[in-house]
């Protein structure tokens, strides 16, 4: 049956450089078993390429959905005008990012992308106000076949107007639809369809660049903690809904977001190949490179190991948040929460660490897992500091009550508080008390030697409290509004 292919975007001129590397030969277009050669309705042939001429595919995978693919391809062509059908392309293609490059010398006249699929829809779609046959099974081994007009087509249900009367049709209606003919344009696969001008003919070698939506990662980090050290193990989680699977692709992940005026000259910039996953520095962006090819399945979310670090040394600090804000009777159990810090740095061989989730984990008593928490992290460049929020300690609480509160006038207060705090650890730990005060402040009286901070970030402390002991931080402020 033939196929059909129309123009959706408007034709641009493109001039095809040199692809080394790729050896053309003197055999005719298309001569691969089993493939014959597309035609237009008006019997123009042309060429078809499908994911059997690639011979590489290199994708560079940003972490907001987009990715630069960089595909190789033996394609057959003849001397003269061309029209060549480039199959198992991304649907989500942006046709505007397009580079194309031939080992010969090549002319591009007109470049286009055709999404329209061959479904049922569509097929209706294009038969409004023409006629069809309805048929059905006459009970008998054969049809019954009525002739009639489809009128609408709304939601995938067929009304047909008969000589008698009017048949709904839908999916599930005892009645089939059999049309004419297959109209032009709707073909099972979307494609990109290319008109050139080879200077030579036979199978000869072609470069498509271009960047496409809905394939995307980020970095997922596991870590087990024990009282002094972490491992940690970076994945790359992998987002495919593009349309389209990649087999035995070069992935090379960019950390980093690129701002949409400067996507294609850093394009250019990656094409250069890193050396593995180091995290590779292209200027403020980090680039890893998967050892190994991989597939990605079309509608796949998979991980692939990114790096290892073990026995990294680090520091782990209890935080208690409070506000001074008007009078606040009774008593208040606010949480403390665990806060870790970390360099991302394994003996001399620093890594920038790209932006992602970490999912934190310690053993308890029995040497079984338990899942602290999870927490955002930011991306850090090599040497810097992670610092991650795991949750709520169980065995390091505290208790707030205001002690006095009193009025010195329409826009003055006086306040004082009592931070009791509990430690049922069996070693010492330092809880970093931060109080929120309003307005301009004066600290009149406290147990603890407070930090000094810049003004504006309130009151804090750095509170030892031992083993199985509870401390208590009182403090008085004056409060002016």
């Amino acid at each position: 049956m033939p196929r059909f292919w129309i123009s959706l975007l408007p034709a641009a001129l493109l001039v095809l450089a040199p692809v080394p590397g790729l050896t053309a030969s003197p055999s005719p277009v298309d001569q691969r078993a089993g493939v014959e050669p597309l035609q237009t309705a008006s019997g123009r042939t042309v060429g078809r390429s499908d994911a059997g001429d690639r011979k590489s595919i290199v994708l560079t995978i940003y972490q907001h959905g987009q990715a630069l693919v960089r595909e190789q391809r033996l394609v057959g062509l003849e001397q003269g005008r061309n029209r060549l059908a480039l199959l198992d392309v991304s649907p989500q293609l942006r046709p505007e990012t397009l580079q194309l490059r031939g080992e010969a010398g090549l002319d591009v006249h007109a470049q286009r992308l055709e999404r329209d699929v061959l479904t049922r829809q569509a097929l209706l779609d294009a038969h409004l106000g023409r006629e069809v046959e309805l048929r059905r099974d006459d009970g008998a081994g054969g049809d019954i076949v009525v002739d009639g007009v489809l009128r609408s087509a709304a939601g995938g249900e067929a009304v047909v107007e008969l000589e008698d009367g009017v048949e709904v049709v839908g999916p599930q209606s005892q009645w089939r639809i059999r049309f004419p003919q297959l109209p032009p344009g709707l073909r099972a696969e979307p494609g990109l369809v290319v008109d050139l001008r080879a200077e030579q003919p036979g199978r000869q070698g072609l470069e498509l660049i271009y960047l496409t939506g809905g394939l995307g990662w980020q970095a997922d980090y596991v870590l087990e903690l024990d009282d002094e050290h972490l491992d940690l193990m970076a994945w790359a989680s992998l987002d495919n809904s593009a349309g389209l699977a990649f087999e035995q692709a070069s992935v090379r992940l960019v950390a980093g977001d690129p701002s949409r005026r400067g996507e294609q000259p850093l394009a250019r910039s990656l094409m250069a190949e890193s050396d593995g996953l180091q995290g590779a520095s292209e200027g403020n962006y980090r680039m890893y490179t998967l050892p190994q090819p991989v597939d990605i399945g079309a509608a796949q979310r998979s991980q692939l190991p990114l790096f290892r670090l073990d026995r990294i040394p680090l520091e782990r600090e209890y935080r208690l948040r409070g506000a001074a804000w008007g009078a606040a009777p009774g008593v208040q159990a606010p949480p403390v929460t665990v806060h870790v810090r970390f360099r991302n740095a394994d003996g001399d061989a620093d890594r920038a660490f790209p932006a992602g989730t970490a999912r934190v984990y310690q053993r308890d008593t029995h040497g079984e897992p338990l899942f602290l928490g999870e927490d955002a992290v930011v991306a850090t460049p090599p040497g810097g500091t992670v610092e991650l929020s795991v949750g709520t300690a169980f065995d390091v609480t505290a208790q707030r009550q205001q002690t006095d509160f009193r009025r010195l006038g329409a826009r003055a207060e006086e306040q004082a508080w009592s931070i009791a705090l509990r430690n049922t650890l069996e070693r010492p730990v330092s809880v970093r008390v931060m109080e929120q005060v309003p307005g301009d402040w004066s600290l009149l009286d406290s147990s603890h030697e407070p930090e000094r901070k810049p003004a504006g970030q309130g009151l804090q402390w750095q509170v030892d409290v031992p083993a199985g002991e509870t401390v208590e931080l009182d403090y008085r402020v004056e409060i002016r509004r």
